[in-house]
């Protein structure tokens, strides 16, 4: 049996793949001499060939290329071996060689690995099926927990560029300009919000998830360094990376790659007319390489460069985070006439239709710890001493502390600026299309940087965008007693006749109603007492259909 593992390589932007082999001796050959009081550095004894990994990886997923290269683990060992992870099937009599309470600990081992790039990483990491292939039994092949872990990552990653949670970014390193993608305000700092489905909270498990020998790579730079400690000291004095580090060094590498394969071909700066100087401008030069192979910045001065990254770091600074305590800041989008969009709140902005109504965002402190206890801001500006206390949860100055997070969602989803005008912002209106724009673009940044965001329940609901409907009905024969007659599938009674009809949010519109739907060009409408989103294109695509087949038709029912 053969196991495949992963581990991350931050220095080298590699990722590290290499296997076990249950077909091997659990033993390395033993040294002549007496026996080191601190473990010396050995070669794994069960561990893959490079084509061994190579192919291993093959039958889990898919052939992959990559660099041959000797990476050192630190893993737990007996006095002869290590210790083999948890998916290796072993007889017993192989383990039971291992046991030996004397010298057990953590010991440094030499492994054969295969250092894949990103996209190399990403294409394998991605085809990893759930379980076993088809025709690769569980007992001969398997995924170790830190490859699943990692394959994990990659599909976070492909999220965050789908939901176009993507900064670019100029950073220096060995004396080099790169330019870089990077996911916005995400990372394993940003504390656990209550749901494991938000990219915040999926990431923080991935982390917890990442098994010790997912973390066990020492980088080759480091190991002369390492050995040196562990002599003085022992192996098990040595600090590994924490998991936390490896995931967010991983996650923007596979981020900033997928992004340069969408921009393939795309030409992010403006054409230059004229001759080229010799010395371009630094925001032409850092253009030019986010969308390039190679994300090397070229061509411009070093010096332009450095203050090109610090006003970009400036502009993406994460404002400074609000303070712990038992709640956070929530904003609650309201449709027109539901509850207290319909005129409850002193809301600030413009209405959305011309008799008066509008969306409105209202502000409430959400509990940490349960999401479901709100408290609306009116609440927090009646409070009349220094601190707010619900169901035994207390908030010291409340009112500071809901002004202060308003300041800061500022910075995220400016349109909050407006609600600032008033001495105590309870809500925000909007018109329809701003209601679009806070469910499309500001809630995801919102909840990015840790506040709480509750939109309405039919958004992102399923089935619930425009589509097409196809209703077909039987042609039958009756007798005059209204009996169902046939004369066989063959005939006219063996034909169904079918029409198309449009469907939003489930609910079956005509022609002319599309037509309608067309003309309000808002973004969300509300169509037999439900909102839904549309999008001209779609209505447009669909328009076209229906009117090619207006006249419906018939089809054979063999």
């Amino acid at each position: 049996m053969r196991v495949v593992h992963a581990n991350w390589s931050p220095d080298a932007g590699r990722l590290l793949v290499w296997g076990e082999d249950s077909a091997l001796p659990p033993c390395a050959p033993r040294r002549p001499g007496r026996r080191p009081k601190v473990a010396r550095l050995r070669r794994h004894p069960f561990a893959c060939s490079v084509e061994q990994a190579r192919g291993a990886a093959a039958a889990l997923a898919q052939a992959t290329d990559g660099e041959a290269r000797e990476a050192v683990l630190l893993l737990p060992s007996g006095k002869d071996g290590p210790r083999c992870s948890p998916g290796l099937l072993r007889d017993e009599p192989a383990e039971a060689a291992l046991e030996t309470p004397a010298g057990a600990g953590l010991a440094p081992w030499s492994v054969p690995v295969l250092a894949l790039r990103p996209e190399q990483a990403l294409d394998l990491l991605l085809a990893l099926p759930a379980g076993s292939p088809p025709g690769v039994a569980a007992s001969e092949v398997a995924a170790g927990d830190s490859l699943r872990v990692l394959a994990e990552v990659a599909k976070l990653a492909i999220e965050v560029v789908t939901r176009g949670c993507v900064v670019p970014a100029l950073e220096c390193r060995d004396d080099r300009w790169l330019a870089r993608w990077r996911p916005f305000r995400l990372t394993s700092a940003v504390p656990l919000r209550g749901n494991p489905g938000e990219l915040g909270g999926r990431l923080e498990l991935l982390c917890r998830g990442l098994p010790a020998l997912g973390r066990a790579a020492i980088e080759p730079e480091r190991f002369a360094t390492a050995e040196k400690t562990a002599r003085k000291e022992g192996w098990e004095r040595l600090a590994m990376p924490p998991a936390s580090a490896l995931v967010d060094d991983l996650l923007p590498a596979l981020v900033d790659r997928l992004v340069r394969d969408a921009l393939s071909g795309e030409r992010l700066a403006p054409v230059r007319r004229g001759r080229r100087p010799k010395v371009l401008p630094a925001a032409e030069a850092w253009l030019s390489a986010l969308a390039a192979p190679d994300p090397a910045v070229t061509g411009a001065a070093a010096e332009d460069l450095a203050r090109l990254a610090a006003e970009l770091d400036t502009w993406f600074a994460v404002p400074a985070a609000g303070a712990r305590g038992p709640f956070r800041t929530c904003f609650r989008l309201m449709p027109p006439g539901t509850g207290d969009a319909a005129g409850s709140h002193d809301a600030v902005g413009s209405p959305a239709h011309g008799d008066g109504e509008s969306w409105q965002i209202e502000f409430l402190l959400q509990a940490r710890d349960d999401p479901s206890l709100l408290v609306p801001a009116d609440k927090v500006w009646r409070t009349r001493r220094g601190a707010l206390t619900v169901l035994e949860r207390r908030l010291d100055n409340p009112q500071e502390h809901l002004l202060g997070e308003l300041g800061r969602a500022t910075s995220l989803y400016p349109a909050l600026e407006e609600a600032l005008r008033s001495a105590r912002p309870a809500a925000l209106a909007l018109s329809t299309e701003g209601a679009w724009h806070f469910l499309r673009q500001g809630a995801s940044l919102l909840e990015q940087s840790g506040f709480g965001v509750l939109a309405p329940a039919w958004w992102k609901k399923p089935g619930a965008g425009l589509g097409v409907k196809l209703k077909a009905s039987s042609r039958r024969k009756a007798d005059g007693s209204g009996a169902a007659t046939s004369s066989g599938l063959l005939g006219q009674e063996g034909l169904c006749a079918f029409e198309w009809s449009a469907a939003l949010g489930g609910e079956e519109l005509s022609l002319d109603e599309l037509r309608r739907l067309a003309a309000l060009k808002v973004p969300l409408v509300k169509t037999r007492g439900q909102w839904v989103e549309v999008r001209p294109d779609e209505i447009e695509q669909a328009l076209a259909f229906l009117e090619r087949h207006a006249a419906g038709g018939e089809a054979s029912t063999l």
